[in-house]
């Protein structure tokens, strides 16, 4: 048993309070208040005491009350050095400062190297609190620096794959810790549940409370709500204001998506090499900026000067080569007229060839909170840097296009993203109209997309014609609308 333990014990007993043995800890007496039963419990951990009075005496408050120090909570009067597996020294003072010696810069957790078995791990705001888990046969881990540490600081490699409760304390910056902590630990494939404690502020109260690992208080998750609250936010959406799509160039194919863009959306354009999927992007962008809606095209293929050359063929009605060739003596006049009307358009560019899609999403988090942003065009999907190379192409490709729906949904914000097909479509059938299984990975593109557009020309060089296919529409029919080819000037019109 601690030192610390038996001082305070021994101080109460001394002062005539009725102390109670509870199995691994006790309870008292509090002398603090005026207490009719024991409502103090003092609970040893490694190191220290827990003292916690569920009348809600301030720890202070009690340990005056025994003629006692704050020093006197902790076996060593001068506080409590918490080891870090990769080196960090972390010392609590009794005053409850936190020096910090050792390797500084070391990332590991706070009790990781405690793990073992495949079972349940709390993840915690400080050392004590994980001392306490512990105590009643408990695994925790804790980050360094409480509520105000940045997640992607640490290494929570230890956690992938396993079932983790998330500890809240309970107030406002222990909740947003939780909820911050909770989406970066399933983007490792934690299993994920965030809990309160039962009695007091944190995991160190609950447990001197007497309370056990399986009382933390469940918290419904940030994202689930009640079929009576989804109502609620039926009604509101049924009172607002009539939604406002983005419009493409083309109104045919407005018709068939119900206006045009709809936030909130994933669109995927597939088509073979050269059918036209990065003008149509282009397109899209250049359009609903013209539009007042703000646009981002991500180009992983070309850079800007190609991007916008193809924009100022395609809005100033004149030739591609003449531009690419540097000749513009016949389309100056034309070329400086859009310059001029177009320079305030709300269209963003990048134009990044090893870019991420956790990147593309930083920067339209940055736009959107700037600038405002509608729209995204990702040109093109397959040639997104892989955030985990380790894995198969294909789970690569799932992931992007996972986080483009989620980017979406996250940022309200329409999505449209090119898609190469597979290379037996790009070659021997290269004149049928192609499927939605003709795109290459098209598992996670066809469950992922809202709509799909599927883009063909006709072989004959005599029909500049170019057929968009909605292959798939969760907000409408399947359809097909023709539209004139101009891919002399970079666009495609109806």
């Amino acid at each position: 048993m601690s030192k610390a333990y038996d001082r305070v014990l021994g101080a109460l007993r001394e002062r005539g309070s009725e102390v109670r043995d509870a199995g691994g800890y006790s309870m008292a007496q509090c002398l603090a208040h005026a207490d009719g039963r024991p409502s103090l419990s003092v609970r040893p951990i490694d190191g220290s005491v827990l003292v916690y009075c569920m009348a809600g005496c301030d720890t202070r408050d009690v340990v005056d009350s025994l003629g006692l120090t704050m020093g006197d909570l902790f076996d060593d009067p001068s506080g409590y050095t918490y080891e870090y597996p990769g080196g960090r020294k972390v010392t609590r003072t009794p005053d409850k400062k936190f020096v910090q010696s050792g390797n500084k810069a070391d990332t590991s957790l706070y009790g990781s190297d405690q793990l073992s078995g495949p079972g349940q791990v709390f993840v915690v705001e400080g050392e004590k609190d994980v001392l306490a888990i512990r105590s009643i046969n408990g695994q925790a881990v804790s980050a360094p620096n409480g509520s105000s540490a940045n997640p992607a600081k640490y290494d929570w490699e230890p956690l992938r794959g396993r079932p983790v409760a998330i500890v809240a304390d309970r107030d406002e910056p222990g909740r947003k810790r939780a909820s911050r902590l909770a989406e970066h630990l399933e983007s490792i494939g934690s299993l994920v549940t965030v809990v309160e404690p039962a009695e007091g502020k944190d995991a160190a109260d609950h447990i001197a409370a007497g309370y056990g690992l399986n009382d933390f208080q469940g918290q419904p998750p940030a994202d689930v709500v009640t079929f009576s609250e989804a109502l609620d936010t039926w009604r509101e959406w049924r009172g607002s204001e009539q939604a406002n799509p983005i419009p493409t160039p083309w109104h045919q194919l407005n018709d068939k998506l119900s206006g045009g863009l709809h936030p909130g959306r994933l669109y995927v354009v597939g088509a073979r090499t050269g059918q036209g999927k990065s003008v149509i992007g282009q397109n899209m962008a250049s359009y609903a900026a013209a539009h007042n809606h703000p646009s981002l095209v991500v180009s992983v293929e070309m850079p800007v000067v190609e991007v916008i050359s193809r924009m100022i063929a395609a809005e100033a009605r004149v030739d591609y080569k003449s531009i690419t060739s540097r000749d513009f003596t016949e389309n100056t006049v034309k070329i400086d007229e859009f310059i001029q009307r177009s320079r305030g358009f709300p269209l963003y560019l990048c134009d990044n060839p090893t870019i991420t899609i956790e990147e593309i999403t930083n920067r339209c988090r940055a736009l959107k909170a700037s600038s405002g942003l509608s729209l995204v065009v990702i040109d093109y999907a397959q040639l997104v840097t892989a955030s985990d190379r380790r894995v198969a192409r294909q789970e690569q490709v799932a992931h992007i296009v996972r986080q483009s729906k989620i980017l979406a949904m996250e940022l309200d914000l329409a999505v449209v993203m090119a898609a190469q097909l597979n290379r037996n479509a790009d070659s021997d059938e290269a004149g049928r109209m192609p499927k939605v299984s003709d795109l290459r990975e098209s598992g996670e593109l066809e469950q992922s997309a809202d709509v799909i557009l599927l883009l063909h020309q006709a072989q004959e060089v005599d029909i500049p014609r170019i057929t968009v296919s909605v292959a798939k529409n969760r907000t409408g029919p399947p359809g097909s609308v023709s539209l004139a080819r101009r891919f002399d000037q970079a666009r495609v019109e109806g």
